[in-house]
């Protein structure tokens, strides 16, 4: 069983060695900035009640969310304050009702696991630029250009239908032994995690 098991999960595997990395250009028109921030900012629609593993062996509690933008885990504090995990390397997971993200440094969502390994990702949100739109639909870039961090204020901003701002959606895929380290989920990676398998032979 368990031998099927892991075949099956390699198998799996293998759909994202092909391609362990996709990007993804975004454009939003500066009007609607503001709904696709407030969408694809966190990973969570509201702040999601976790259990925080240490490496000491104790549990912390929180209402957390991950900002896919500066890749920070955030916390409510006792105040109803957004506040940043900053003791990263002190945790060793954590954990919501149906979600886990694991930390080595950084922070990786859980997707799947085998008897043998773990299959992982990390996403991330960046502002790329921001540009006018003139007639007939050309554009040109903008002088003034907004820092990012600006622009993830953008409710305060003055942007308007003819600016659209490139966003890039960034996905990686990793895998680990199950207590080892991750590693991106290319080909070589895979085929090393399952030495006696041939994993072109499960295209």
């Amino acid at each position: 069983m368990k031998k099927t098991l892991n075949i099956f999960f390699a198998i799996f595997l293998f759909n994202f060695a092909v391609s362990a990395q996709k990007t993804e250009t975004i454009r939003v028109k500066g009007n609607e900035a503001a709904a696709f921030i407030a969408k694809s900012e966190y990973k969570f629609p509201t702040f999601t009640r976790a259990k925080i593993y240490l490496k000491n062996g104790e549990i912390a509690s929180a209402r957390i969310n991950y900002d896919y933008f500066d890749q920070t885990m955030k916390y409510l504090g006792e105040k109803g304050d957004t506040l940043i995990i900053s003791n990263i390397d002190d945790i060793k997971n954590i954990s919501t009702d149906l979600d886990t993200f694991f930390c080595e440094n950084k922070y990786y969502e859980w997707i799947a696991s085998s008897t043998k390994a773990r299959l992982a990702m990390r996403r991330t949100f960046k502002f790329l630029d921001s540009e006018k739109v003139g007639a007939y639909g050309t554009s040109s870039p903008t002088h003034n250009i907004q820092s990012q961090n600006a622009i993830l204020g953008v409710t305060h901003l003055n942007l308007d239908l003819n600016e659209e701002l490139s966003f890039s959606k960034e996905t990686t895929y990793y895998i680990s032994p199950i207590n080892g380290h991750f590693v991106e989920a290319n080909k070589k990676n895979i085929s090393k995690l399952f030495p006696h398998k041939n994993i072109s032979d499960y295209i």
